[in-house]
């Protein structure tokens, strides 16, 4: 019927290939998910005989996709990741040279020797039995010249502690220091080491003796986009009672330094995890509370109340001396208590009941103890931070894993004072949650770096924990954003291979963007706020930002360091994509560089069959035309034609 360009087959077949082609190598075989919700891909994601808690997620061979190390005893197991087979391969395994006896109680994977390779720091508990206990640190650091294998000499320096330590760029060298208690006494200890060598130098500072288990944190609480330091400490005048003190890194490192504030705050406060909770562009705080004794059946959110100066107007990042979090007039009050308020006040706070028997410490193994903890995500992509917690069931019949949800609120039934966020339980889609049994932990973490927040838990402990892997497969019409800010020890950024596995803790990220209504949005996030205790901290920060058609207008890095220049802004960044800045030299934030790698959007196979269709479909009018073309042409050539006699 219709004539058509001999060529015009050829090239329909090679383009259609070419689009099969480039889709099936953006997107490798990924495991099939036909639900709206959470899918259980543990044997996709080659897991399922894995056994061992999870105790360090981290780019171990620095391919900027995200690996795991589990603990069998005092053996270590590295799980890498294949973008190739989407699945974690391995494990090599390698047995740590500690103390017989001895039981691991922490583990950090950072770069300890500033050589931009990640090694471990780890906290044991000898089997002598002191009151105190009796704790050790120990930095063991990478050996050979291939990324793939687990491979780690003999401690390279060891120190004896209280509590596990706070990894932290206290000094603002760009390398890692530490920051804990012994003795009851506060001590940094001050990374000197060139590369390749561990060198850590104590140092006592001033203050009162810390909370215990520790929860100090590295945080930008003033708006500058610069790191400072978050500790809770116990009354100087009574130790009954606890206080967050709020200290710039300038007065950590002197011996007569004060906090900028001490706040009351709940005596029965647990472990601190930060993050944009209201998406204003300040870093508030969100922990587990204990009340009674030996149950945390609420979640405590403080959010960070700025007074935004007249000076700091279109400026992202602007320090802000007038910041406030909520001061509790008696900490020991029951915290139901605290669900009606009484006026908004002027730093506000949000409480949430669980209405479960609460959370409860996770024993990792049978001898180590876990303090509870909130885990932090944006499940849905929507720029609100959402969080996952393992809560017991009242009857006392076992744990359930539940997921919450970070939703707007204006009635007074959300208990919020002064916000107009609130959390809601997440049942919708969850339903694999419920199918885990004895789950003792969680954290999210993005699969392939597809840009989705999904989820490993653990359940059962010690040898026999089994990690479950749950694949985000919501649909979320919505884009995101990863940054990650590595060590500034190197002097150049173009060194081989690249740093990019070492993440230096405390590193500030600040960016705008306008949403669909062309509201300016502001989100902030810190890397590696907390290290002790199992944190668990990603190796990036990963960004919701909702549905937005516009690019990141601002963006914005700040490093502590002790010259005038902290940050470094760069504009126009594309989202769905994964941004590296690499500090180098580090007192020199001119020459700082961006690296921006794009993640193509999930929908891209879509876009490319509707290209596709629509090519068919403009096609068919086309060769009808060219048909009729055709014909008239063949008209009127006859028409023309001399008559022919014979």
């Amino acid at each position: 019927f219709f004539s058509i360009p001999k060529r015009m087959p050829s090239v329909l077949i090679f383009f259609l290939i070419l689009q099969g082609g480039t889709s099936f190598f953006i997107f490798p075989p990924a495991p099939k998910c036909t639900i709206n919700g959470l899918c259980d891909i543990t044997r996709e994601l080659g897991l399922s005989e894995q056994r061992g808690p999870i105790v360090a997620i981290c780019d171990w061979n620095g391919d900027r996709y995200t690996d795991l190390i589990t603990l069998d005893n005092t053996t270590l197991l590295l799980y890498l990741w294949s973008k190739d087979e989407y699945t974690f391969k391995g494990p090599t395994g390698i047995r740590l040279p500690v103390a017989d006896g001895s039981t691991i109680l922490g583990m950090v994977a950072q770069d300890f020797d500033n050589d931009g390779r990640l090694d471990m720091l780890i906290t044991t508990q000898s089997k002598i039995k002191q009151i105190p206990p009796a704790l050790e640190i120990q930095i063991f650091t990478r050996v050979g010249q291939r990324a793939d294998e687990l491979e780690l000499q003999d401690s390279q320096w060891s120190a004896a502690v209280d509590d596990q330590v706070l990894t932290a760029n206290i000094f603002g060298r760009g390398s890692i220091d530490l920051f804990g208690t012994f003795k009851s006494k506060r001590y940094v200890w001050e990374n000197m080491g060139k590369p390749g060598n561990v060198s850590m130098q104590a140092r006592e500072i001033s203050g009162s003796p810390l909370a215990a288990p520790q929860t100090s944190s590295t945080v930008d609480f003033d708006g500058d986009c610069v790191a400072d330091l978050v500790v809770v400490a116990m009354g100087p005048n009574d130790p009954g009672l606890k206080y967050l003190e709020f200290w710039s890194m300038e007065n950590v490192i002197d011996i007569h330094g004060q906090p900028k504030s001490r706040v009351a705050t709940l005596n029965g406060l647990g472990m601190l995890s930060w993050a944009d909770i209201d998406s204003d562009g300040d870093l508030d705080v969100i922990a587990p509370v204990e009340y009674p004794r030996g149950k945390w059946r609420y979640i405590l959110v403080l959010y960070n109340t700025q007074q935004k100066d007249d000076s700091c107007e279109g400026a992202l990042c602007c320090r802000n001396s007038e910041f406030r979090f909520h001061q509790f007039d008696d900490p020991s009050a029951d915290p139901a208590s605290l669900m009606k308020c009484n006026g908004l006040p002027e730093a506000g706070y949000l409480l949430i009941d669980l209405a479960t028997e609460g959370m409860g410490p996770k024993k990792l193994t049978p001898v180590i103890e876990v303090p509870p903890r909130v885990r932090l995500g944006d499940f849905n992509i929507d720029g609100y931070p959402d969080f996952m917690i393992v809560a017991a069931y009242k009857n006392g019949s076992g744990h359930m894993a539940q997921l919450w949800k970070n939703e707007p609120c204006d009635s007074p039934e959300c208990y919020s004072c002064g916000s107009n966020r609130t959390f809601m339980r997440m049942d919708h889609g969850a339903e694999q949650l419920e199918g885990i049994k004895d789950p003792r932990d969680g954290v999210f973490l993005t699969f392939n770096e597809e840009g989705a927040s999904d989820l490993l838990l653990m359940a059962g402990d010690g040898p026999q924990t089994k990690v479950h892997a749950l694949k985000n497969n919501y649909f979320n019409d919505a884009f995101f954003f990863k940054a990650l800010g590595t060590t500034g020890v190197g002097e150049n950024a173009n060194e081989n291979p690249k740093p990019y596995g070492a993440s230096l803790p405390g590193t500030i990220f600040k960016f705008s963007w306008a949403d669909l209504d062309n509201k300016e949005r502001t989100q902030i996030g810190v890397q590696n706020p907390t290290s002790g205790h199992f944190a668990l901290g990603l190796p990036y920060i990963f960004f919701g930002l909702g549905r937005t058609n516009s690019y990141i207008e601002k963006f914005e890095c700040g490093f502590w360091n002790t010259k005038a220049k902290r940050t470094k802004e760069w504009l126009g960044l594309i989202p769905n994509a994964q941004v590296f800045v690499l500090p180098f030299p580090f007192h020199n934030a001119n020459r700082w560089t961006l690296e921006i790698f794009v993640s193509p959007s999930q929908i891209t196979f879509y876009v490319a069959a509707s290209v596709v269709g629509g090519l068919l479909i403009l096609a068919l009018p086309i060769l009808y035309l060219h048909r009729q073309e055709r014909i008239h042409d063949e008209a009127e050539r006859r028409a023309k034609a001399p008559i022919a006699f014979r």
